[in-house]
């Protein structure tokens, strides 16, 4: 096996050097070995909190060029009732921290308000999507992940597939995910649930 010259001549030069100190000195070897071997410099947290953040995948901006929207991603767990967490804004949307992030395998989902008490929210118009169109997801590193939309469906709200929505699966999928039909009074829901489903461009993250 050969070493590089380079190493030879550091290892040489620590060799001579270790040798000098035994000859002049009558320290301990531990004390000459400390003496004679070379420090090396440990990473800053600053440094290291630098390295954290360029490598942070945590979602953080929705862009949707068709419907022209461009928009902050919340992070957000279960609710009280077990259900999948709401953005707090209604000019938000949300991603289900218990499952993927977007780009990772399987299903990630980003939810968003249809309306609020004054009006149109966020996903107002997500009903326009159509297949092909794109989705892009902005990490907190600055790295872009496109979508393609595979499929814009809608169900009743009790019966929305959550298998299919929130389930694991071996592919690079982020579902989005809105209501939609009716408003009902009584139990302060709509009648339906409109999900896209999208799906990683190669290359694309």
């Amino acid at each position: 096996m050969k070493y590089p010259t380079a190493l030879l001549r550091i290892f040489h030069k620590f060799i001579w050097r270790l040798l000098l100190v035994v000859l002049l000195t009558s320290a301990p070897l531990v004390a000459v070995l400390e003496q004679a071997t070379p420090a090396f410099a440990q990473p800053s947290s600053t440094m290291q909190a630098d390295q954290t953040a360029s490598t942070d995948t945590t979602p953080v901006r929705l862009i949707i060029p068709s419907l022209k929207i461009d928009t902050t991603i919340e992070s957000v767990g279960k609710a009280e009732d077990g259900e999948a967490g709401v953005p707090q804004s209604p000019k938000n949307v949300a991603w289900y921290n218990v499952g993927p992030k977007p780009g990772e395998t399987g299903n990630a989902v980003i939810s968003g308000h249809l309306d609020d008490k004054v009006g149109p929210a966020i996903f107002w118009r997500l009903r326009e999507l159509k297949v092909a169109d794109t989705i892009t997801v902005v990490d907190k590193a600055g790295k872009q992940r496109n979508f393609k939309v595979l499929e814009v469906a809608t169900y009743p709200y009790a019966k929305a597939p959550l298998n299919k929505i929130f389930g694991f699966d071996l592919e690079h999928d982020l579902n989005l995910i809105t209501c939609t039909g009716r408003w009902n009074n009584s139990t302060h829901t709509y009648s339906q649930r409109l999900v896209v489903y999208t799906r990683l461009v190669e290359g694309g993250g």
